[in-house]
């Protein structure tokens, strides 16, 4: 199992006691179990107010199916994938406006790593397996899991580090070294996107990597996020994140970062069974500065 299986960056007590109410400490609204603020919102426009993000295609049948089963007209949402999102929000202003996907990431991850010369490989493989090219699929799955934590922000690797025990522990110390390997992976994975003449140059390395591009974006001048934001969505006045099991830290910038410095209503929709636990793992997770930042973590 990977170590990072356990989303260290949040506080993982349970509670039961949540309501589905505002949380008083965020800028946004969390609904726990029912969709009645959406109910509200669906009625006939000519042009959607609303939107709607899910994480598959599935979950907008299944909202689009019970809109049809309670009569509901649904002419002012429009649905998108978080991926699309943020390709919409950085197509404003840079190519890079879509990702990778996982077939052709493993293929970099090779070529990357058939031309690395760095300790902090020889670190990370001797964690993984050696040689660590045989452990392709592993190392992505690891990266995967990473970056839904942190973002790979400075702050959070280091508030991630800095949650481990006594660093002369040999468990201790091959969790460093995967945290800084995989880190140092990610940025080379993206400089080679950078640099590259294939079709990959316009693309990131995941979508979450192009969300991370688009919050940096929306914060570089907080000034005109809201000017950035309506260009990508003019008409938009409310965004409802739905069918939410696991909140990434990314999502969470975003979230902050559009109720602070934009009009748009923000609104969190939670599982019923995985809610009260995530509503109340947000006291513990503090917003960071330059959200969207993503760098590399050194240890040794």
């Amino acid at each position: 199992m990977s170590p990072f299986n356990q989303r260290l960056s949040y506080n993982t007590q349970s509670h039961t006691n949540a309501s589905d109410q505002p949380n008083e400490e965020l800028p946004f609204e969390i609904h726990i179990g029912n969709l009645d603020q959406l109910w509200a919102d669906a009625t006939r426009a000519t042009t959607p107010s609303h939107l709607v993000v899910t994480p598959t295609d599935l979950h907008q049948r299944n909202l689009e199916a019970r809109l049809r089963d309670q009569q509901h007209p649904h002419s002012n949402f429009t649905f998108r994938r978080i991926g699309e999102l943020a390709g919409d929000v950085t197509s404003t202003h840079t190519a890079i406006s879509t990702a990778l996907d996982r077939v052709d990431r493993l293929m970099l991850i090779d070529d990357v790593l058939s031309e690395a010369d760095t300790p902090v490989y020889e670190n990370l493989a001797a964690s993984l397996g050696t040689p660590l090219g045989q452990h392709i699929e592993r190392l992505e799955r690891t990266r995967s899991e990473l970056e839904l934590v942190t973002g790979f922000h400075p702050r959070r690797m280091e508030a991630f580090a800095a949650a481990l025990e006594d660093h002369s522990k040999p468990a201790t110390t091959e969790t460093l070294d995967i945290l800084a390997g995989v880190s140092h992976l990610h940025r080379d994975l993206q400089q080679r996107l950078s640099s590259s003449s294939t079709q990959f140059s316009t693309q990131a390395v995941s979508k979450t990597s192009l969300l991370c591009r688009a919050i940096r974006l929306l914060q570089t001048e907080p000034q005109s996020a809201e000017s950035t934001w309506e260009q990508a969505y003019p008409d938009i006045e409310t965004l409802s994140v739905t069918a939410t099991s696991m909140f990434t830290a990314p999502v969470a910038d975003l979230c902050r970062l559009l109720s602070q410095t934009t009009d748009v209503d923000v609104h969190l929709q939670l599982r019923a069974a995985t809610g009260p636990q995530i509503h109340h793992q947000f006291p513990a997770e503090t917003a960071v500065e330059t959200p969207g930042s993503q760098g590399v973590f050194e240890w040794r």
